[in-house]
């Protein structure tokens, strides 16, 4: 994750100093910790499975497990709230990162450093001049443009957003990423400085390295509930790790101390494959340990430690959690090991709540609508399924009834001794109630999250006989305002606590690990704005007028000269979404000339 080394020789490490006791109980305290905040919101987590499972249209979590066992009882799930969900995601993900336009912009700051500026900056060179200040701001957003790029955040932070929206709630880990690859390589045999042939040897390949984005089940990560806000707050994150590559990452001093019977221990209970659900395999959670090998626990915590009487401020301590009561074991403890001194970790909520850490999700409060929507249509369902399938009542004196052999078909005979033997179920079949009903219960889901037809796609006036009224274009055009308005707190929420500070995050990694060489122009004071959304509303706006400025052109010789005629057309080329542009554009001449016109 980062260069293990490097930080120990700089802060030392102070795990080897502990007492063998010091670590037992610094190693309860986190496992009891991380037990206890997890009791604490153990009903926001059901909450959250609850969403999880009407988005999944999850039968199995939405269901009784005696309804699940009657085969003749429908169990459908209508999408309902995953139909708002997706539409919601489209829309956000549409706002915040506006088709070829960038979601950010770095503005070079002329009187010194930011004022996130962090512990390692505290050497940095002298403020630049103006120029190389502006120089320097464009390449740092340069480089930036191609981490996120290379890291893929854009598809990492849609999964991001998905888990916000269903849960209300969205974690992400933000470290430094270096995957090294061993490849075979030929390289030239010298002999006296005189080649002699060529070798194949093993050389490390980077495959990737930069500034991650990894999203997390919000089950797997807990929060100090006493916290003022998730900056201040203590974290704690669980994971599972097969022996190999814990020992492997050379993060974990005292795990290789450690008896195979202790390790043993450690692992038991799970020798197989950790089951993913279905919401952490579409979050892209994987178990890559074999079936076989044993994997282990672990709790990793970000915040302050008192331990021997002495607070250790801004630490890291990693334990493996023991099975069945066990003792868990301390493996590591040292200092943040990141330059920028913050948790790696943001919490996004789609919905603040004053006062408190967690947030709402659009749908939580809709479930109830969903389960009715689905009770009336499997209600509907099964009074189909009798109807078609019309029981009898018969008299169980008939000694010529069998009922044991009898077979309802088209055309059947069926042998009675008297008429009055077998009498048919009668049933109300007027379903117009249920689908007026359910109608009813999608139009308050659709108003509750503020996902309007339109935004689905859908016709908003229907066909003949439709239940939806056909609407008026100011009635649509003020459903739109109004749903837009919803979302716009929404976008200003995620860009402001979400964005802003992982691009914070970003630069701070880079000057932290990029080679000596950027330095010099990573370390140039800057601030961050993130400008998606912004793009996104005054996209048309800008478009309309860059039309109204290219006529005005046309018309005007002398406004010509003076005018940039190649970028004013640029700029409508971006603004339409067209890709390709140094294929369109030939450098150094103008779109509009005498000839053409």
């Amino acid at each position: 994750m980062y260069d293990t080394a490097e930080t120990i020789a700089e802060t030392g490490l102070p795990l080897a100093q502990l007492s063998a006791e010091a670590r037992r109980t610094l190693a309860q305290q986190i496992t009891g910790q991380f037990s206890a905040w997890k009791t604490q919101r153990s009903g926001l987590e059901r909450t959250w499975q609850q969403c999880w499972d009407a988005y999944l249209c999850n039968a199995e979590g939405l269901y009784s497990p005696q309804h699940l066992r009657q085969p003749d009882r429908a169990k459908v799930v209508r999408p309902v709230l995953f139909e708002c969900v997706e539409s919601i995601h489209a829309h956000l993900m549409n706002s915040l990162f506006p088709s070829n336009e960038p979601f950010f912009s770095v503005r070079p700051l002329k009187h010194g450093f930011s004022q996130t500026r962090s512990r390692s900056e505290a050497h940095a060179p002298e403020p630049l001049g103006e120029e190389s200040v502006l120089a320097s701001s464009k390449h740092i957003e340069s480089l930036m443009r191609e981490q996120l790029e290379r890291m893929r955040f854009r598809e990492q932070f849609a999964l991001f957003l998905k888990q916000a929206i269903v849960t209300g709630n969205s974690v992400a880990a933000l470290p430094w990423i270096r995957d090294v690859q061993t490849i075979k390589q030929r390289k030239l045999k010298t002999l006296l400085g005189v080649p002699i042939g060529e070798a194949l040897c093993d050389c490390e390949h980077v495959t990737r390295e930069g500034a991650g984005f990894e999203v997390l089940d919000m089950a797997d990560v807990v929060f100090d509930p006493t916290a003022g806000s998730t900056h201040e707050a203590k974290v704690i994150r669980r994971s599972r790790s097969a022996l190999s590559a814990l020992l492997s990452s050379g993060l974990y001093p005292l795990l290789e101390a450690l008896s195979a019977d202790e390790l043993q221990t450690l692992a038991k209970g799970e020798a197989k494959s950790v089951a993913l659900s279905p919401h952490q395999k579409l979050l892209g959670q994987t178990v890559s340990e074999a079936a076989d090998a044993p994997t282990f626990t672990i709790l990793e915590a970000w915040g302050d430690f008192e331990v021997d009487g002495e607070l250790h401020k801004n630490y890291v301590a990693t334990v493996l959690q023991a099975k069945n009561g066990g003792e868990s074991r301390l493996i590591r403890l040292e200092p943040n090991p990141y330059h920028h001194g913050r948790v790696p970790f943001v919490l996004g909520t789609y919905t603040p709540v004053p006062g408190e850490l967690y947030g709402l999700s659009p749908i939580e409060k809709c479930l109830g609508l969903q389960h009715a929507v689905n009770t009336l249509t499997n209600q509907k369902l099964d009074v189909i399924n009798v109807s078609i399938n019309n029981p009898f009542t018969y008299l169980i004196n008939d000694d010529v009834f069998d009922p044991d052999t009898v077979v309802t078909a088209p055309g059947a005979l069926i042998p009675v001794k008297s008429h009055d033997t077998l009498r048919p179920i009668q049933y109300l079949n007027n379903f117009t109630v249920a689908f007026t009903e359910i109608a009813d219960l999608k139009q308050e889901v659709e108003e509750t999250t503020g996902v309007h037809k339109l935004m689905k796609g859908a016709s908003e006036s229907g066909s003949a006989g439709s239940l939806v009224q056909a609407k008026s274009a100011t009635e649509v055009s003020a459903m739109i305002a109004g749903g837009a308005q919803k979302f716009g707190n929404v976008i200003a929420h995620l860009e402001s606590s979400v964005l802003a500070p992982y691009l914070q995050t970003v630069l701070s990694l880079m000057r932290q690990f990029m080679p000596l060489g950027a330095l010099e122009m990573l370390n140039a004071p800057c601030a961050f704005e993130v400008t998606g959304s912004y793009a996104a509303m005054t996209q048309q706006k800008e478009l309309d007028g860059l039309l109204g400025f290219a006529k005005l052109i046309q018309a005007d010789a002398q406004l010509r000269e003076r005018v940039d005629v190649t970028e004013v057309y640029r700029r409508i080329y971006r603004r339409l979404g067209l890709g390709d542009e140094s294929g369109v554009f030939l450098e150094g001449t103008a779109v509009l000339t005498e000839e053409r016109r």
